[in-house]
């Protein structure tokens, strides 16, 4: 079978396998405010990424 024909539903009948979907897996984890450094960055390679090239 080629990698194209698997499915989450052919593996899990073909390995007997179960799934386990927890909502709220990281919900107990709090936000925090990015540094300026990472921002900045972020926003650079954002636009070189977006950036038309001719």
């Amino acid at each position: 079978m080629s990698y194209s024909q698997f499915t989450l539903a052919t593996v899990k009948k073909t390995f007997n396998l179960t799934t386990c979907e927890e909502i709220g897996l990281f919900a107990p984890v709090s936000k925090i405010k990015c540094s300026d450094y990472l921002a900045d960055m972020l926003q650079y390679n954002d636009a070189i990424s977006t950036r038309q090239q001719y």
